[in-house]
C-alpha cells in the first residue's frame, strides 16, 4: 500500500511542473515569458508543455485537436528527465509497472489544463498575473541563490571530517554508542550498622544475589552504567559512585543518616562511539553545509561592504517604541470599556423586592 501510495506521490494525474525536470520550471517560466516580453503578451499555453523539436519524426503518441502534442521521443526524453532528478524513482520502478503509462496521462492531463486555462482567457485575469509574476520573482530568486552558492564552491578533505568527529563526537548523540560510567548496583539500608553486616556477607560475591538469597531483592537496584546524566537514582548517591577512586569495589556508601548503600562498583568505562567510516558519509555532508554556510555568509559580507549597503535599524526601535506607547492607552480602553460594561449590568440588574 506505501509503494502504491508513493507512485501516485510522483506521478499525479496532474503533473506538477516541479516534476517535470525536462521542462522545468525556469525553462517553462523562460518560454511562457519569452525573455524580456511581458506575461501577459507570451502566455502561449497552447504550446505543448514539452517542445517537440521539428526535426522530431518519431511516433505521436498524444494530440490534441489534431495536432502532436506529445510525441514517443518527447515523452521519452521527460520520462529520463524524470528518473535523473528523482533518482529514488529508479529503485521503485520494479514495483511500479505503471509508471511510464501513469507519466504519459499526467502529461496530456496537464495539456489539456493548459489550453483550458488560455481558452478561458484565466491567464489574463489579474489575480492569475500577480500570482504568475509573484511566482516568476520566487523561481529568479530561487536560482539567483543556486548559482551564487555555484560561484563559491567548498572543498572538504577527509582531515576536516575527522577533526569535526573528533570535537564533537561528545555532543552528538547520533554518534554516541554508550556515554561510559560506572557499572554498579547496590542494596539500600536504613542502618549504617546493617549496611556493613551484609557488606561481610557479599566477600567476592555478587551483592544482587546475596540480596535474592536474604529476600531482600525490593531493596536491592540494578543501576546498570551509572554516568553523569544518569537518572532514577538520588544525586548524591551517583554523584559518589562517580567519585570512587578505585574500581572494581564494593563498599558502603552514606547518602544520609538515614540511607546507606552496599554498592558494587565495576570498572570504570570510557564513552564508545560509532566507528568514524560507519558515519563518514553523512558527517561530510554536514561539513560541507556548515563550511559552505561560512564561506557563502563570507562572501554576501564582503559584497555588501563593496556595494556600500546601509541598513536602516533605527526603524523597528521607532515602530517598538510607538507600540510601546500605544500600550497603556489600550490598557486603559480595556478597563473603561470594562469598567462601563459593568455599570450597565449593575444598573440593569432587578432591584431587590422589599418585605413587608
Amino acid at each position: 500500500m506505501k509503494i502504491q501510495h508513493n507512485k501516485y506521490f510522483y506521478i499525479a494525474l496532474l503533473v506538477p511542473l516541479t516534476f517535470l525536470p525536462g521542462c522545468g520550471v525556469s525553462d517553462w517560466v523562460k518560454n511562457k515569458l519569452g525573455g524580456s516580453k511581458q506575461a501577459d503578451q507570451s502566455l502561449d499555453l497552447t504550446s505543448p508543455l514539452c517542445n517537440i523539436s521539428s526535426d522530431d519524426t518519431s511516433e505521436v503518441l498524444v494530440t490534441i485537436k489534431g495536432q502532436p502534442a506529445i510525441t514517443i521521443n518527447s515523452f521519452e526524453r521527460e520520462f529520463d528527465s524524470l528518473l535523473e532528478d528523482n533518482p529514488q524513482l529508479k529503485s521503485m520502478l520494479p514495483f511500479m509497472p505503471d509508471a511510464r503509462k501513469n507519466l504519459l496521462t499526467g502529461l496530456t492531463q496537464q495539456e489539456v489544463v493548459d489550453r483550458y486555462i488560455q481558452e478561458q482567457g484565466i491567464n489574463k485575469q489579474e489575480d492569475y498575473q500577480r500570482d504568475f509574476a509573484r511566482f516568476k520573482r520566487s523561481m529568479e530568486r530561487a536560482l539567483n541563490t543556486k548559482y551564487f552558492a555555484a560561484q563559491h564552491p567548498v572543498t572538504i578533505e577527509e582531515a576536516d571530517v575527522r577533526a569535526y568527529y573528533d570535537a564533537n563526537k561528545d555532543k552528538m548523540q547520533e554518534l554516541v554508542v554508550s556515554k561510559g560510567g560506572v557499572p554498579a548496583c547496590g542494596v539500600r539500608f536504613e542502618k549504617e550498622a546493617d549496611a556493613k553486616a551484609f557488606l561481610t556477607k557479599v566477600q567476592g560475591k555478587s551483592v544482587m544475589e546475596i540480596a535474592k538469597a536474604e529476600k531482600m531483592s525490593d531493596k536491592a537496584k540494578d543501576f546498570e552504567v551509572v554516568h553523569k546524566h544518569s537518572t532514577g537514582m538520588d544525586t548524591m548517591l551517583r554523584f559518589k559512585i562517580l567519585a570512587l577512586e578505585k574500581t572494581p569495589t564494593t563498599e558502603v556508601i552514606k547518602v544520609s543518616d538515614k540511607e546507606f548503600w552496599v554498592v558494587q562498583a565495576g570498572a570504570k568505562e570510557g564513552p564508545k562511539y560509532r566507528a568514524f567510516e560507519e558515519v563518514k558519509e553523512p558527517l561530510r555532508q554536514l561539513v560541507e553545509r556548515e563550511k559552505t554556510n561560512e564561506v557563502l555568509q563570507k562572501a554576501l559580507e564582503d559584497l555588501k561592504q563593496s556595494m556600500q549597503v546601509a541598513i536602516n535599524y533605527d526603524y523597528f526601535k521607532q515602530q517598538d517604541s510607538s507600540e510601546e506607547c500605544q500600550a497603556p492607552v489600550m490598557a486603559n480602553q480595556q478597563e473603561a470599556c470594562s469598567s462601563s460594561q459593568h455599570a450597565q449590568q449593575e444598573s440593569s440588574a432587578p432591584a431587590p423586592s422589599r418585605v413587608a
